[in-house]
């Protein structure tokens, strides 16, 4: 599976779930998935180490949504 862009938004499953959130890398090992929705049940993931990141599939970019991104 190839890193995901910072910035770009992905579709992926971690722990379970199905999600579409933005990729924002801290320091090139520290992922934290954000969503453009403020909502607080949307809460950020976030995702350190080498373990974690191979933890998630990552399926694929979202290149198009109802709103501009």
């Amino acid at each position: 599976q190839s890193r995901p862009e910072q910035g770009k938004i992905y579709a992926f499953t971690a722990e379970g779930e199905t999600y579409a959130k933005r990729a924002d890398w801290v320091e090139n090992t520290h992922l934290i998935w954000r969503s453009d929705n403020e909502d607080p049940r949307h809460a950020p993931i976030e995702m350190a180490g080498e373990d974690a990141l191979r933890a998630m599939k990552v399926f694929g970019r979202v290149v198009w949504v109802w709103k501009p991104v």
